[in-house]
């Protein structure tokens, strides 16, 4: 192999493994996370592998040096494309890592609102008094907005399900558990 070759190669891993990383932490494993990983995968690589391939199998020394190495561009450019797919379940550990962590929160405060319903004989319209202010929220729930309804009957906690196309999580205080909602 030569010595340019292994340089650009490694490169390339370097790049892929780089922009897997930024996508991991901007995509945090949403659904919009995964259609761009794909849809790069699918329609940048694709071309560039058929190209290679078509290259490499079929033309490989018959026309000339220029084309060779655009080929092997193109092929250190499948690399760079199918190294994305790792952000996906990297993605995916942090995008549950979120929706746990919003759980729990929300989880930890029906004590609280309990107590307050003992005391008042309703739940409270809001739980700005339960949350430590000192304590910035889970992602989840700042992108939700009001992620808190309070009334007579009962309560419920809804925050938006990023891995989904319209999906959310709900609590409600019948149930007691979570369940998504589409």
């Amino acid at each position: 192999m030569k010595r340019g070759l292994l340089w650009y190669s490694l490169l390339a891993v370097a790049i892929g493994l780089a922009l897997a990383v930024v996508e991991v932490f901007l995509g945090r494993g949403s659904f919009i996370h995964f259609v761009l990983v794909i849809g790069v995968c699918i329609y940048i690589g694709g071309p560039l592998l058929l190209f290679s391939v078509i290259y490499f199998s079929l033309l490989r020394g018959r026309l000339g040096k220029e084309l060779s190495k655009i080929a092997t561009s193109a092929l250190l450019g499948v690399v760079v494309v199918l190294l994305q797919l790792i952000s996906l379940p990297l993605g995916g550990a942090v995008y549950r890592a979120d929706v746990r962590e919003a759980q729990e929160l929300c989880e930890s405060l029906v004590p609280l609102i309990d107590k307050y319903r003992e005391a008042h004989g309703i739940y409270p319209d809001s739980i700005d008094a339960f949350i430590d202010k000192g304590k910035p929220l889970p992602r989840l729930l700042t992108r939700s907005g009001k992620f808190y309804l309070g009334g007579e009957d009962g309560f419920s906690f809804n925050f938006i399900d990023p891995a989904g196309l319209m999906t959310m999580y709900c609590y409600e205080s019948d149930e007691r558990k979570w369940f998504k909602f589409d």
